[in-house]
């Protein structure tokens, strides 16, 4: 019993660490998932200013293009761009969301790791406290079993005083 209880302790501390990695890595994934939500943000405000900034571009080319043919070539061009921006954006948007998905997939997978080892934790304390207790309940049978002893001894050695003073001498 001592040394299952040896062992449950060995187990359950055993658990307790991989419980608490498994806690850590939820936070590594969380402040992860911050730093690309923030990121998200960021990119939003770019295309925000992009966007913005191809719509006076593009305001701006058609004034120009009053003026000069040279300057249609230039407002393609910015097209092009704002195309190729957009496009970039959206393969990043994607990303990002596929990133954010994955980072919460792995941590409610981690946080269910977390779950079942506590949960095996509680089991592997709830065995050590019964051995604990049938280690005690052991214990005082021995004790009461070592006075039973005394008694008998005691009572044979009290009879053999009485035969003796009942033999004549």
């Amino acid at each position: 019993a001592v040394e299952l209880g040896s062992s449950l302790r060995r187990r359950l501390s055993e658990e307790r660490e991989r419980a608490d990695a498994a806690e850590q890595t939820v936070t590594e994934l969380r402040e992860l998932l911050a730093t690309a939500e923030t990121e998200a943000a960021r990119q939003r405000s770019n295309l925000k200013r992009a966007v913005s900034a191809t719509q006076r571009a593009k305001q701006h080319a058609a004034n120009l293009e009053l003026n000069a043919n040279k300057f249609r070539a230039l407002n393609a061009n910015l097209e092009r761009d704002l195309d190729l921006a957009s496009k970039n954006f959206a393969i990043k948007k994607r990303q990002l969301e596929q990133a954010k998905l994955d980072a919460l997939t792995h941590a409610d997978h981690q946080s269910k790791r977390a779950a079942a080892a506590r949960e095996e934790c509680l089991a592997l304390r709830a065995k050590c406290k019964s051995l604990s207790s049938n280690n005690n309940i052991v214990a005082r049978a021995k004790t009461k079993t070592k006075h039973q002893q005394t008694t008998t001894s005691t009572i044979s050695k009290v009879e053999d005083c009485q035969q003796q003073q009942k033999q004549p001498s």
